[in-house]
């Protein structure tokens, strides 16, 4: 993914657009995953809690891992 990503980001620039053109449409696509995963995350919130004993499922290590 990242290397086809990578390819696209030198075409763009190959093709004229300006370096804060391609960073801020990467950013969106970063944006985009983050709050994709985000949001079932916190909408399921009460469910993990359940299932997940000793540690909140908010934490940062444990939506690490869910990420990965």
């Amino acid at each position: 993914m990242v290397n086809s990503r990578r390819h696209q980001m030198g075409v763009r620039m190959a093709l004229g657009a300006s370096p804060e053109q391609v960073v801020a449409s990467a950013g969106k696509i970063v944006a985009i995953g983050i709050a994709t995963g985000l949001a079932p995350t916190v909408a399921l919130h009460p469910a993990l809690r359940s299932m997940v004993f000793g540690v909140s499922p908010l934490y940062w290590m444990s939506l690490r891992a869910r990420a990965e």
